[in-house]
């Protein structure tokens, strides 16, 4: 990514990890990982390799790794081949070069206005089930024996082959 006149005064290197608020006037290099927040009048530089999951106030915004979060610039977005986008994009101008995957909402016009907080969504609380009643089953009665010791079942032809019959013999158990 082409870092044109720009003098660089903050890197965090591969391999390194910061968590929390970043705020600063110069630019800053993400070769690491950075989680929270950044705040820059500078510009920011996310390298190949670097990952940042914070939502993002800069100058200028660059990145060739991933980024996670919203994105506000006061003067651009670029988003290299490799580069990964998943959040909210504001800003004058987009530059996506080609293999750039982003996901998220897009805003692009002449004046970045701040972002406004969204509302949070109304949750609302269903009331609680009413309680089932199940009834229990009724106990087994006994069905009245047949004196007739064979039972002969013919059914019907079958589909699959008319030619077949069958024939059953259900014999009861004597006791």
């Amino acid at each position: 990514m082409a870092r044109q006149g720009t003098e660089l005064k903050t890197e965090i290197s591969a391999g390194a990890s910061v968590r929390g608020t970043l705020r600063g006037a110069e630019d800053l290099v993400v070769r690491g990982r950075v989680e929270g927040t950044i705040t820059l009048d500078g510009a920011l530089f996310v390298e190949a390799g670097g990952v940042v999951k914070a939502d993002v106030t800069a100058d200028r915004v660059m990145i060739a790794g991933a980024l996670v979060g919203d994105v506000t610039a006061r003067t651009s977005i670029e988003i290299a081949a490799q580069g990964r986008v998943i959040g909210d994009l504001v800003a004058p101008s987009l530059r996506t070069e080609p293999g750039a995957r982003f996901a998220g909402q897009l805003s692009i016009g002449d004046e970045v206005a701040p972002r406004e907080a969204r509302p949070e969504p109304e949750v609302r609380v269903a009331p609680p089930p009413k309680p089932v009643e199940i009834a229990e089953p009724e106990a087994p009665t006994e069905r009245p024996r047949s004196s007739t010791p064979v039972t002969t079942f013919s059914p019907t032809k079958t589909p699959h082959d008319e030619r077949k019959k069958r024939r059953v013999v259900i014999k009861k158990r004597s006791r």
